[in-house]
């Protein structure tokens, strides 16, 4: 489960402790105080995936807080040496030994700290109360087996994006959807696309064999795209988080496309053979920006969830990160739909779009 903000706060005050050097005289130890200020859901909707060594879910709360540190010493004159080592030990942590701690971001604040003295009650002749921004992720692991979340909710929106996104369109295809969309061919081989409505099943199907362009490791891709209608959309779409439930259950090629302002103009994520590709058309002119193991599982539903924000396009695949490419410029708006390519026999059960 998602710790509290008190199991946090205690959490990053033992990571700071474990940092910190032992003085000559531990009497004269640094003591260590954590001042919430935010907190909020870490990962995606608090969720990080299953824990590695029990049969449970991992969860993680980030914490923004203000971190004092003060610092004594038996002489003034010492004080400096002790400011100096806290210092050091925080700001000149290793980051990468930070981030597996949580500790996301740290940096001193740049005040001047007042010295304090035994009449202020530090229990030592001299001292300052040094401060530090920390950026936290707690992140506890389960001590035993809580059972594992079968899927998550495709309303779950990654960090950084939940303050400034709209939810504009979902479907569950529990009613037919199919006049929210428009079906575009490109160029290329096999039959144009075909979907329908399986009322029974909850789910729209394609059978068109559309095909064309070049395979493997490819941005030439052409097939059969169901774009969802601008006035459904709200109009052309700039930054874009599409979640969508796809089956593959014969090979071919499935995925999404975003900023589609025809077919021969868009970007898009492709699983196919034993690839996740990334790619744009442009003039007609395919590039391949990216690939990465991990074609499309058949007979299986996967989750899909595509997010292009400014130049940056990345491919999550049931909810773990499989690609991540760079946009090529300019960067214009566009419609957002479904991929096939030479897939006979895709399947849509969930969609989400939300705009960013």
């Amino acid at each position: 489960m998602l710790g509290t903000v008190a199991e946090a706060v205690a959490a990053l005050r033992g990571e700071i402790e474990a940092l910190l050097s032992v003085p000559a005289d531990p009497a004269l130890g640094p003591q260590v105080q954590i001042l919430p200020l935010r907190s909020g859901a870490g990962g995606i909707g608090g969720y990080l995936g299953p824990a590695p060594d029990a049969p449970a879910d991992r969860f993680a709360r980030h914490l923004d807080a203000e971190v004092v540190v003060r610092v004594r010493a038996a002489t003034p004159a010492a004080l400096l040496a002790a400011e100096a080592r806290t210092a050091l030990d925080l700001v000149g942590a290793d980051a990468a030994l930070l981030r597996r701690r949580g500790v996301l971001r740290l940096a001193r604040r740049d005040e001047a700290p007042a010295t304090l003295t035994a009449a202020d009650g530090i229990g030592a002749p001299a001292g300052r109360d040094l401060r530090f921004r920390v950026a936290y992720e707690y992140r506890p692991v389960p001590a035993a087996g809580e059972g594992v979340m079968d899927a998550i909710g495709l309303d779950l929106l990654p960090a950084g994006t939940a303050g400034r996104a709209q939810a504009v369109y979902r479907t569950d295809a529990d009613t037919d959807p199919l006049a929210d969309f428009t079906i575009v061919n490109g160029t290329g081989g096999g039959t144009g696309g075909a979907w329908a409505h399986d009322a029974p099943a909850a789910e729209l199907r394609q059978t068109g064999t559309r095909s064309g362009g070049q395979d493997g490791a490819s941005g030439d891709k052409q097939g059969t795209y169901l774009i969802l209608r601008d006035p459904v959309a709200g109009g052309p779409l700039g930054d874009v988080l599409l979640h969508a439930d796809l089956r593959l259950a014969v090979p071919g090629g499935i995925g999404l496309v975003a900023r589609f302002r025809g077919p021969q103009d868009f970007a898009f994520v492709l699983l196919e053979g034993a690839l996740a590709l990334a790619g744009t058309r442009a003039g007609g002119a395919g590039t391949l920006l990216a690939q990465a193991p991990g074609g499309p599982a058949l007979g299986t539903w996967m989750r899909l969830r595509l997010l292009v924000e400014g130049e940056t396009l990345a491919l999550a695949l049931d909810e773990r990160p499989v690609l991540t490419a760079r946009l090529p410029g300019p960067v214009l708006p566009g419609s957002v739909g479904i991929f096939c390519r030479g897939a006979a026999s895709a399947r849509l059960r969930h969609l989400r779009l939300t705009r960013l």
